[in-house]
């Protein structure tokens, strides 16, 4: 059985990575040819905090169990060497990746980049990259195709938030997902439904590479 191995980093590991784990978790199990390990890392953490009570909510709705109780971990450098595939919240998050493991640039993207990355099915050519020598798919190796694909996305503009308190506020990355924990409200709770929608995109696509002969 092949074992694959996802990592979801956020800044404080209390909302979009926990949640994002517990979606992916949920919706590439039960596969008797794969396993897939499924953890969540903070780049900025107070070391056990527990994960957002909207993001346990939602999940509750969905039927989904975070599992074990959450506590906030820090990213450490042997978390990213160990990942096949590693999705960030926001592009700041790839680049703190980068500084803990430069190798690991090949592996780690945005969840956003990551599906427009993966928009378009691989080609023969692609899938023959991501088969190993045993012949089954490795999710390290479907990380490395879509790598080849960087550089030409045509990303859509970058949304630009109200002004607060009369400045304009920075524009946020097509590529990130948003921190709408602090600021909470509607923008918060309907970012579980975006961030639902990315995961099952994004489980659907590894799933199909991976079973494809």
């Amino acid at each position: 059985m092949a074992v694959h191995r996802v990592l979801l980093v956020c800044e404080q590991n209390v909302c979009r990575s926990p949640y994002l784990a517990a979606v992916a978790n949920s919706l590439l199990a039960g596969d008797d040819r794969h396993t897939f390990v499924v953890a969540s890392r903070g780049t900025t953490v107070t070391a056990g905090a527990e994960i957002c009570s909207v993001a346990e909510s939602n999940l509750r709705g969905h039927g989904i169990s975070v599992g074990v109780e959450h506590g906030s971990t820090a990213l450490e450098q042997e978390d990213v060497v160990r990942a096949d595939l590693i999705l960030t919240a926001t592009e700041r998050q790839r680049s703190a990746i980068a500084l803990l493991s430069p190798g690991a640039r090949v592996r780690a993207y945005t969840v956003r980049e990551a599906i427009l990355l993966s928009e378009r099915e691989l080609g023969a050519d692609e899938l023959a990259r991501v088969r190993v020598a045993s012949r089954r798919s490795s999710l390290r190796e479907f990380a490395s195709a879509i790598n080849a694909r960087r550089g030409t996305l045509d990303l859509p503009g970058a949304t630009v938030r109200p002004r607060l308190g009369g400045r304009r506020a920075a524009p946020d990355s097509p590529l990130d997902i948003p921190d709408h924990h602090r600021t909470g409200g509607q923008s918060h709770r309907r970012l579980f439904d975006e961030m639902y929608a990315d995961a099952g995109v994004l489980a659907a696509r590894i799933k199909y590479v991976l079973e494809t002969p």
